[in-house]
Parts: structure tokens; sequence; C-alpha cells
């Protein structure tokens, strides 16, 4: 449980909207009961909520288990070329 209230301290410090613990043993009912009194994070975008802090096996990710978070289909727009100052030249690569 310790490991979870830790982590829920750092999120809190770092004002992160989801973290998960990854574990090589089954959690504990005390560590359960501490990621989930840590709530839920609201995503307006996809009108879903996912657990703050989620708790996985490494037997479970092995086994394909994910960390659910809200899609990230961002596209970014390309930034423009630098042009070279006076005097350089421009490396191609």
């Amino acid at each position: 449980m310790r490991d979870v209230r830790d982590l829920r301290g750092v999120m809190e410090r770092e004002k992160a909207d989801l973290a998960a613990l990854i574990t090589l043993e089954e959690p504990t009912q005390p560590m359960i009961d501490e990621a989930v009194n840590a709530g839920f994070y609201h995503s307006d975008g996809w009108n879903r909520d996912y657990q703050r802090i989620q708790i996985l096996t490494v037997q479970a990710l092995l086994a394909g288990k994910k960390i659910e978070t809200p899609p990230t289909n961002v596209t970014f727009k390309d930034a423009p070329r630098a042009q070279p100052k006076a005097g350089q030249r421009r490396i191609e690569m």
C-alpha cells in the first residue's frame, strides 16, 4: 500500500492525471483500495473515465493487458525548416 500512496503523492506534486504501478505480485486489497480512492480522470474528448492509478502485474502485461489511457490521435504540424545563418552552410540529411 505504501507504494501506491507514494505514487499518489508524486502524481499530486507533478499534477499528473494518470499513473500506473507495475508489480511482480498481485496487488493486495489495501493497494487496490488506495488506487480506487485516487479517483478517476474524465476525458472530455472521449467522454470516458479512466482510473487515475492503475495497478498491473508483469504477468498481465506479458499477457497483453495495457494501461488504459485516452487515445492519442493527435496530429502535429510540421515545423518550418530552419534557415542557415549568414556564413553557415546547410547540411542535408
